[in-house]
Protein backbone atom coordinates (compact mmCIF):
# COMPACT_ATOMS: atom_id res chain seq x y z
CA UNK A 1 0.00 0.00 0.00
CA UNK A 2 2.68 2.29 0.81
CA UNK A 3 4.49 1.66 -2.30
CA UNK A 4 1.30 2.52 -4.25
CA UNK A 5 0.76 5.65 -2.54
CA UNK A 6 4.18 7.03 -2.59
CA UNK A 7 4.23 6.05 -6.11
CA UNK A 8 0.58 7.94 -6.99
CA UNK A 9 2.34 11.07 -4.74
CA UNK A 10 5.13 11.11 -7.30
CA UNK A 11 3.24 10.71 -10.34
CA UNK A 12 1.17 13.76 -9.40
CA UNK A 13 4.69 16.10 -8.85
CA UNK A 14 5.88 14.83 -11.92
CA UNK A 15 2.53 15.72 -14.13
CA UNK A 16 3.35 19.42 -12.03
CA UNK A 17 6.77 19.34 -13.96
CA UNK A 18 6.03 17.10 -16.74
CA UNK A 19 3.91 18.03 -19.71
CA UNK A 20 1.59 15.78 -21.45
CA UNK A 21 3.01 13.10 -19.17
CA UNK A 22 -0.73 11.45 -18.42
CA UNK A 23 -0.73 10.80 -21.94
CA UNK A 24 1.41 7.29 -21.53
CA UNK A 25 0.08 4.67 -20.59
CA UNK A 26 -0.31 4.46 -16.83
CA UNK A 27 -0.38 0.33 -16.99
CA UNK A 28 2.54 0.36 -19.08
CA UNK A 29 5.91 2.23 -17.80
CA UNK A 30 4.21 5.14 -15.93
CA UNK A 31 4.73 3.74 -12.57
CA UNK A 32 8.42 3.05 -13.84
CA UNK A 33 9.16 6.61 -15.16
CA UNK A 34 7.53 7.84 -11.84
CA UNK A 35 9.66 6.59 -9.45
CA UNK A 36 12.42 7.47 -11.75
CA UNK A 37 11.20 11.58 -11.62
CA UNK A 38 11.79 10.46 -7.90
CA UNK A 39 15.51 10.44 -8.56
CA UNK A 40 16.07 12.57 -11.04
CA UNK A 41 13.40 15.56 -10.83
CA UNK A 42 15.22 17.63 -13.54
CA UNK A 43 12.62 16.72 -16.41
CA UNK A 44 13.07 17.79 -19.79
CA UNK A 45 10.87 17.21 -22.53
CA UNK A 46 13.53 16.54 -25.04
CA UNK A 47 14.80 13.89 -22.54
CA UNK A 48 11.14 12.20 -22.56
CA UNK A 49 10.62 11.81 -26.11
CA UNK A 50 7.77 9.27 -25.83
CA UNK A 51 5.57 11.54 -23.48
CA UNK A 52 4.52 13.20 -26.84
CA UNK A 53 3.09 12.67 -30.17
CA UNK A 54 2.64 14.82 -33.02
CA UNK A 55 -0.45 17.13 -32.98
CA UNK A 56 -3.51 16.35 -35.14
CA UNK A 57 -2.82 18.32 -38.21
CA UNK A 58 -7.08 20.43 -37.46
CA UNK A 59 -5.77 21.62 -34.07
CA UNK A 60 -5.39 25.28 -33.89
CA UNK A 61 -4.93 27.68 -31.12
CA UNK A 62 -6.46 30.90 -29.52
CA UNK A 63 -4.01 32.56 -31.01
CA UNK A 64 -3.73 30.88 -34.19
CA UNK A 65 -0.19 29.46 -33.65
CA UNK A 66 0.78 26.34 -35.10
CA UNK A 67 1.67 23.16 -32.62
CA UNK A 68 4.85 21.47 -32.11
CA UNK A 69 3.60 19.19 -29.84
CA UNK A 70 0.54 17.39 -29.02
CA UNK A 71 -2.51 19.07 -26.71
CA UNK A 72 -2.51 18.49 -23.37
CA UNK A 73 -3.12 20.42 -19.71
CA UNK A 74 -0.60 20.11 -16.99
CA UNK A 75 -1.35 20.96 -13.41
CA UNK A 76 0.90 23.84 -13.49
CA UNK A 77 -0.71 25.63 -15.71
CA UNK A 78 -4.18 26.89 -14.56
CA UNK A 79 -4.70 24.12 -12.45
CA UNK A 80 -4.69 21.14 -15.83
CA UNK A 81 -8.00 23.70 -16.60
CA UNK A 82 -6.97 23.92 -20.06
CA UNK A 83 -5.10 21.83 -22.77
CA UNK A 84 -1.87 23.69 -24.24
CA UNK A 85 0.48 23.05 -26.33
CA UNK A 86 4.52 24.03 -27.68
CA UNK A 87 4.29 26.16 -31.00
CA UNK A 88 6.61 26.79 -33.70
CA UNK A 89 8.00 29.93 -35.27
CA UNK A 90 8.13 31.87 -31.57
CA UNK A 91 4.30 32.49 -31.71
CA UNK A 92 1.80 32.43 -28.69
CA UNK A 93 3.46 33.36 -24.90
CA UNK A 94 6.58 32.90 -23.68
CA UNK A 95 6.87 30.46 -20.48
CA UNK A 96 9.80 31.30 -18.28
CA UNK A 97 9.27 28.26 -16.57
CA UNK A 98 9.54 25.92 -19.51
CA UNK A 99 11.71 28.33 -22.18
CA UNK A 100 9.39 27.75 -24.38
CA UNK A 101 6.92 29.66 -26.26
CA UNK A 102 3.06 27.72 -26.33
CA UNK A 103 -0.55 28.58 -26.43
CA UNK A 104 -3.80 27.51 -25.54
CA UNK A 105 -5.60 24.46 -27.83
CA UNK A 106 -8.70 24.82 -30.01
CA UNK A 107 -10.09 21.93 -31.68
CA UNK A 108 -12.75 23.21 -34.01
CA UNK A 109 -14.85 21.65 -36.63
CA UNK A 110 -13.26 19.77 -39.52
CA UNK A 111 -13.87 19.83 -43.21
CA UNK A 112 -15.25 16.12 -43.17
CA UNK A 113 -18.12 17.48 -41.44
CA UNK A 114 -19.43 18.56 -44.32
CA UNK A 115 -19.86 14.77 -45.49
CA UNK A 116 -23.10 13.04 -45.67
CA UNK A 117 -23.89 11.15 -42.25
CA UNK A 118 -24.08 7.71 -43.83
CA UNK A 119 -20.71 8.33 -44.86
CA UNK A 120 -19.65 9.75 -41.83
CA UNK A 121 -21.01 6.97 -39.92
CA UNK A 122 -19.36 4.17 -42.01
CA UNK A 123 -15.74 5.62 -41.65
CA UNK A 124 -16.43 5.40 -37.54
CA UNK A 125 -17.81 2.01 -37.75
CA UNK A 126 -15.28 0.87 -40.48
CA UNK A 127 -12.66 2.29 -37.18
CA UNK A 128 -14.43 0.58 -34.54
CA UNK A 129 -14.42 -3.08 -35.98
CA UNK A 130 -11.13 -3.03 -36.75
CA UNK A 131 -9.32 -3.76 -34.34
CA UNK A 132 -11.25 -5.98 -31.57
CA UNK A 133 -8.81 -5.70 -28.86
CA UNK A 134 -9.95 -3.69 -25.71
CA UNK A 135 -8.38 -0.44 -24.13
CA UNK A 136 -7.10 -0.73 -20.57
CA UNK A 137 -8.44 1.38 -17.50
CA UNK A 138 -5.32 3.89 -16.56
CA UNK A 139 -4.27 5.43 -13.39
CA UNK A 140 -7.59 7.65 -12.33
CA UNK A 141 -5.42 10.26 -10.62
CA UNK A 142 -4.42 10.91 -14.34
CA UNK A 143 -7.85 12.79 -14.63
CA UNK A 144 -6.29 15.85 -11.83
CA UNK A 145 -4.05 16.59 -15.18
CA UNK A 146 -6.79 16.59 -17.76
CA UNK A 147 -8.78 19.31 -19.49
CA UNK A 148 -12.56 18.89 -18.27
CA UNK A 149 -12.42 21.90 -21.06
CA UNK A 150 -11.93 19.77 -23.37
CA UNK A 151 -14.77 17.38 -23.20
CA UNK A 152 -17.27 20.05 -23.95
CA UNK A 153 -15.15 22.20 -25.93
CA UNK A 154 -13.28 19.36 -28.31
CA UNK A 155 -15.87 19.60 -31.64
CA UNK A 156 -14.87 16.47 -33.03
CA UNK A 157 -15.58 12.70 -32.96
CA UNK A 158 -12.27 11.38 -32.44
CA UNK A 159 -10.17 12.70 -29.45
CA UNK A 160 -7.02 14.72 -29.72
CA UNK A 161 -3.59 12.88 -30.36
CA UNK A 162 -2.47 11.88 -26.98
CA UNK A 163 -5.98 12.44 -24.68
CA UNK A 164 -7.14 9.38 -22.49
CA UNK A 165 -9.81 8.48 -21.29
CA UNK A 166 -9.86 8.24 -17.70
CA UNK A 167 -13.04 7.36 -16.82
CA UNK A 168 -16.08 4.98 -19.19
CA UNK A 169 -11.92 3.82 -20.35
CA UNK A 170 -13.44 -0.03 -21.91
CA UNK A 171 -17.14 -0.16 -23.53
CA UNK A 172 -19.18 -2.22 -26.22
CA UNK A 173 -20.36 -0.42 -29.43
CA UNK A 174 -23.02 -1.01 -31.64
CA UNK A 175 -25.10 0.78 -33.80
CA UNK A 176 -28.66 1.33 -32.64
CA UNK A 177 -32.08 2.96 -34.20
CA UNK A 178 -33.26 5.41 -31.88
CA UNK A 179 -37.14 5.68 -32.95
CA UNK A 180 -38.56 8.50 -31.72
CA UNK A 181 -42.46 8.24 -30.95
CA UNK A 182 -42.74 11.74 -29.27
CA UNK A 183 -44.03 15.17 -31.53
CA UNK A 184 -42.57 17.64 -29.41
CA UNK A 185 -39.02 18.01 -30.00
CA UNK A 186 -37.11 18.47 -32.87
CA UNK A 187 -33.28 17.52 -34.46
CA UNK A 188 -31.89 14.42 -33.45
CA UNK A 189 -34.90 14.51 -30.79
CA UNK A 190 -37.48 15.12 -33.33
CA UNK A 191 -40.01 12.15 -34.34
CA UNK A 192 -39.06 9.34 -36.66
CA UNK A 193 -35.95 6.93 -36.69
CA UNK A 194 -32.56 8.62 -35.95
CA UNK A 195 -29.74 6.23 -36.89
CA UNK A 196 -26.73 6.11 -34.30
CA UNK A 197 -24.12 5.00 -32.31
CA UNK A 198 -23.91 3.80 -28.54
CA UNK A 199 -21.14 2.81 -26.37
CA UNK A 200 -21.76 1.04 -23.15
CA UNK A 201 -19.25 0.53 -20.76
CA UNK A 202 -18.86 0.86 -16.53
CA UNK A 203 -17.40 4.42 -16.19
CA UNK A 204 -15.18 2.90 -12.81
CA UNK A 205 -13.08 -0.73 -13.99
CA UNK A 206 -15.36 -3.62 -13.14
CA UNK A 207 -13.97 -5.19 -10.08
CA UNK A 208 -15.28 -6.52 -6.59
CA UNK A 209 -17.75 -4.07 -5.66
CA UNK A 210 -20.02 -3.72 -8.95
CA UNK A 211 -20.40 -1.34 -11.72
CA UNK A 212 -20.40 1.65 -12.59
CA UNK A 213 -23.14 1.58 -15.94
CA UNK A 214 -22.70 4.78 -18.09
CA UNK A 215 -23.33 5.38 -22.05
CA UNK A 216 -22.52 7.69 -24.72
CA UNK A 217 -24.18 8.52 -27.78
CA UNK A 218 -23.35 9.78 -31.22
CA UNK A 219 -25.84 10.54 -34.20
CA UNK A 220 -23.61 11.88 -37.25
CA UNK A 221 -25.47 14.94 -38.98
CA UNK A 222 -24.65 15.79 -42.59
CA UNK A 223 -22.58 18.45 -42.91
CA UNK A 224 -22.84 19.61 -39.31
CA UNK A 225 -20.86 18.37 -36.12
CA UNK A 226 -22.82 15.28 -34.38
CA UNK A 227 -25.27 14.87 -31.77
CA UNK A 228 -23.50 14.11 -28.77
CA UNK A 229 -24.59 13.12 -25.08
CA UNK A 230 -23.99 10.79 -22.18
CA UNK A 231 -25.77 9.60 -19.81
CA UNK A 232 -25.28 7.22 -16.34
CA UNK A 233 -26.71 5.66 -13.46
CA UNK A 234 -24.51 7.15 -10.25
CA UNK A 235 -21.15 8.02 -10.11
CA UNK A 236 -21.37 5.56 -6.86
CA UNK A 237 -21.93 2.66 -9.18
CA UNK A 238 -24.31 -0.37 -8.34
CA UNK A 239 -23.44 -3.75 -6.51
CA UNK A 240 -24.75 -5.44 -8.83
CA UNK A 241 -22.69 -6.34 -12.30
CA UNK A 242 -25.99 -6.27 -14.33
CA UNK A 243 -25.31 -3.21 -16.77
CA UNK A 244 -28.92 -3.14 -17.49
CA UNK A 245 -30.70 -3.64 -14.16
CA UNK A 246 -30.85 0.29 -13.59
CA UNK A 247 -31.84 3.34 -15.32
CA UNK A 248 -29.82 5.73 -16.90
CA UNK A 249 -30.22 9.75 -17.12
CA UNK A 250 -28.81 13.09 -18.67
CA UNK A 251 -29.45 14.09 -14.86
CA UNK A 252 -27.72 11.91 -12.12
CA UNK A 253 -28.43 12.84 -8.08
CA UNK A 254 -25.04 14.72 -6.58
CA UNK A 255 -21.84 12.29 -6.14
CA UNK A 256 -21.62 12.04 -2.93
CA UNK A 257 -17.85 10.52 -0.53
CA UNK A 258 -14.63 10.00 -2.59
CA UNK A 259 -17.24 10.39 -6.17
CA UNK A 260 -17.63 14.08 -4.83
CA UNK A 261 -13.98 14.65 -4.91
CA UNK A 262 -13.99 13.42 -8.52
CA UNK A 263 -17.09 15.24 -9.71
CA UNK A 264 -15.10 18.42 -8.20
CA UNK A 265 -12.52 18.53 -11.26
CA UNK A 266 -15.72 18.78 -13.52
CA UNK A 267 -16.65 22.37 -12.00
CA UNK A 268 -13.77 23.91 -14.12
CA UNK A 269 -16.74 23.41 -17.04
CA UNK A 270 -19.95 23.65 -15.45
CA UNK A 271 -21.93 25.07 -12.86
CA UNK A 272 -23.98 21.53 -12.33
CA UNK A 273 -22.07 19.00 -13.29
CA UNK A 274 -24.54 16.53 -12.56
CA UNK A 275 -26.46 17.20 -15.78
CA UNK A 276 -25.54 17.21 -19.15
CA UNK A 277 -27.22 18.94 -21.94
CA UNK A 278 -29.69 18.28 -25.04
CA UNK A 279 -30.06 21.33 -27.07
CA UNK A 280 -27.35 21.00 -29.66
CA UNK A 281 -29.09 17.59 -30.54
CA UNK A 282 -31.95 19.07 -31.04
CA UNK A 283 -31.05 21.78 -33.20
CA UNK A 284 -29.92 19.57 -36.32
CA UNK A 285 -31.21 16.80 -37.71
CA UNK A 286 -29.87 14.07 -39.63
CA UNK A 287 -29.80 15.57 -42.32
CA UNK A 288 -28.62 18.89 -41.39
CA UNK A 289 -31.37 20.91 -41.69
CA UNK A 290 -31.17 23.24 -38.78
CA UNK A 291 -34.93 24.13 -36.15
CA UNK A 292 -34.90 26.17 -33.12
CA UNK A 293 -34.23 23.62 -30.70
CA UNK A 294 -36.93 22.30 -28.81
CA UNK A 295 -35.94 19.73 -26.00
CA UNK A 296 -36.66 17.99 -23.19
CA UNK A 297 -35.49 18.81 -19.97
CA UNK A 298 -34.64 15.02 -18.93
CA UNK A 299 -34.12 11.66 -21.02
CA UNK A 300 -34.31 8.52 -18.87
CA UNK A 301 -33.27 5.28 -20.59
CA UNK A 302 -35.16 2.56 -18.75
CA UNK A 303 -33.13 -1.48 -19.95
CA UNK A 304 -35.61 -3.91 -21.10
CA UNK A 305 -36.19 -7.34 -19.65
CA UNK A 306 -34.92 -8.85 -22.76
CA UNK A 307 -31.56 -6.54 -22.97
CA UNK A 308 -31.32 -7.81 -19.11
CA UNK A 309 -31.62 -11.37 -19.63
CA UNK A 310 -27.72 -11.44 -21.18
CA UNK A 311 -25.86 -9.96 -18.31
CA UNK A 312 -25.75 -11.58 -14.44
CA UNK A 313 -26.21 -9.94 -11.89
CA UNK A 314 -23.58 -11.83 -10.42
CA UNK A 315 -19.68 -11.05 -10.44
CA UNK A 316 -18.09 -10.47 -13.70
CA UNK A 317 -15.01 -9.40 -15.08
CA UNK A 318 -14.35 -6.87 -17.15
CA UNK A 319 -13.96 -9.12 -20.26
CA UNK A 320 -16.78 -11.49 -19.20
CA UNK A 321 -18.51 -8.16 -19.91
CA UNK A 322 -17.38 -7.43 -23.11
CA UNK A 323 -17.95 -11.40 -24.26
CA UNK A 324 -21.77 -11.05 -22.80
CA UNK A 325 -22.40 -7.69 -24.41
CA UNK A 326 -21.33 -9.27 -27.47
CA UNK A 327 -23.96 -12.00 -27.58
CA UNK A 328 -26.93 -9.35 -27.84
CA UNK A 329 -28.46 -10.40 -31.30
CA UNK A 330 -28.59 -7.39 -33.91
CA UNK A 331 -32.51 -6.24 -34.01
CA UNK A 332 -32.70 -6.31 -29.85
CA UNK A 333 -34.63 -3.41 -28.11
CA UNK A 334 -31.97 -2.19 -25.40
CA UNK A 335 -34.03 0.54 -23.68
CA UNK A 336 -37.47 2.65 -23.72
CA UNK A 337 -36.58 5.94 -23.36
CA UNK A 338 -38.90 8.45 -21.48
CA UNK A 339 -38.49 12.35 -21.53
CA UNK A 340 -39.54 14.85 -18.97
CA UNK A 341 -40.43 17.87 -21.40
CA UNK A 342 -39.80 20.44 -18.08
CA UNK A 343 -38.55 19.93 -14.51
CA UNK A 344 -40.76 18.24 -12.27
CA UNK A 345 -43.04 17.21 -15.13
CA UNK A 346 -44.35 13.23 -15.03
CA UNK A 347 -42.27 11.07 -17.75
CA UNK A 348 -43.67 10.38 -21.50
CA UNK A 349 -42.86 7.60 -23.65
CA UNK A 350 -40.17 9.06 -26.15
CA UNK A 351 -39.08 6.31 -28.08
CA UNK A 352 -37.29 3.03 -28.02
CA UNK A 353 -33.08 2.15 -28.51
CA UNK A 354 -32.91 -1.17 -30.62
CA UNK A 355 -29.21 -2.59 -31.61
CA UNK A 356 -29.03 -2.47 -35.48
CA UNK A 357 -25.45 -4.74 -35.38
CA UNK A 358 -23.65 -6.78 -32.08
CA UNK A 359 -21.91 -4.74 -29.97
CA UNK A 360 -18.18 -5.16 -30.16
CA UNK A 361 -15.57 -4.29 -28.24
CA UNK A 362 -13.13 -1.87 -29.99
CA UNK A 363 -9.27 -0.28 -29.93
CA UNK A 364 -10.75 2.46 -31.58
CA UNK A 365 -13.63 2.41 -29.42
CA UNK A 366 -12.05 2.56 -26.26
CA UNK A 367 -8.90 5.17 -27.27
CA UNK A 368 -10.45 7.40 -30.01
CA UNK A 369 -13.76 7.45 -30.54
CA UNK A 370 -15.04 10.54 -28.57
CA UNK A 371 -18.55 11.59 -26.98
CA UNK A 372 -18.69 15.89 -26.70
CA UNK A 373 -20.55 16.75 -23.09
CA UNK A 374 -22.83 19.65 -23.80
CA UNK A 375 -22.95 22.11 -21.25
CA UNK A 376 -26.30 22.20 -18.96
CA UNK A 377 -25.85 26.11 -18.83
CA UNK A 378 -26.41 26.03 -22.68
CA UNK A 379 -30.18 24.18 -22.33
CA UNK A 380 -30.74 26.78 -19.20
CA UNK A 381 -29.93 29.98 -21.37
CA UNK A 382 -32.86 28.58 -24.21
CA UNK A 383 -35.25 27.55 -21.85
CA UNK A 384 -34.49 30.17 -18.71
CA UNK A 385 -38.15 29.47 -17.78
CA UNK A 386 -37.25 26.46 -15.64
CA UNK A 387 -34.97 27.40 -13.63
CA UNK A 388 -37.59 28.70 -10.90
CA UNK A 389 -38.66 24.94 -10.92
CA UNK A 390 -35.21 23.26 -10.43
CA UNK A 391 -34.04 22.18 -7.18
CA UNK A 392 -30.51 23.15 -7.04
CA UNK A 393 -29.79 21.22 -4.29
CA UNK A 394 -31.60 17.92 -4.73
CA UNK A 395 -30.52 18.17 -8.51
CA UNK A 396 -27.07 19.66 -8.87
CA UNK A 397 -25.59 19.96 -5.37
CA UNK A 398 -25.38 23.60 -5.51
CA UNK A 399 -26.82 26.50 -3.26
CA UNK A 400 -28.45 28.25 -6.72
CA UNK A 401 -28.81 27.80 -10.38
CA UNK A 402 -25.89 29.60 -12.24
CA UNK A 403 -26.53 29.73 -16.54
CA UNK A 404 -23.26 31.02 -16.90
CA UNK A 405 -20.80 28.42 -16.97
CA UNK A 406 -17.06 29.04 -15.87
CA UNK A 407 -15.51 30.55 -18.52
CA UNK A 408 -13.71 27.56 -20.85
CA UNK A 409 -10.18 28.01 -22.50
CA UNK A 410 -10.50 30.82 -25.07
CA UNK A 411 -10.91 32.87 -22.29
CA UNK A 412 -7.33 32.00 -20.78
CA UNK A 413 -5.63 34.62 -22.58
Amino acid sequence: MMKVLLINFILCQALAECPFLQNLDPKGPLAKTALKHAEDVECKDENLPSFQVDPDPETTTVMGCECESNCGATLDFGNANCDWCYTKNNCGHYAYTRLAYYDYCLYPLKDSEAEEWEQKQIMIWNGITADSTPGEYPNLLGLLSASIQTSFDDQWDVMPAGRVKYIHSIGAVCLVNMDVTSTKYTGILGNGMQHGIIRMGSAAEIGSSGTTPGNGFKFLRTGVKSANWVSLYSLDGISSYNFFSVNQSNHIAPPTGVTAILAAKFEQASNCVTMVGLSDAARFDQDGKEYSPKFPYKLTFSPTPEAARFIPDSQISQNEFLAYMGKIPTGTMIYKVYSQHAPGAADELFGTITTTTECVSSDFGDNHLYFRHQRIEEDWQIRQDWIPDIDATAECGTDSINIIPPQNCTYEE
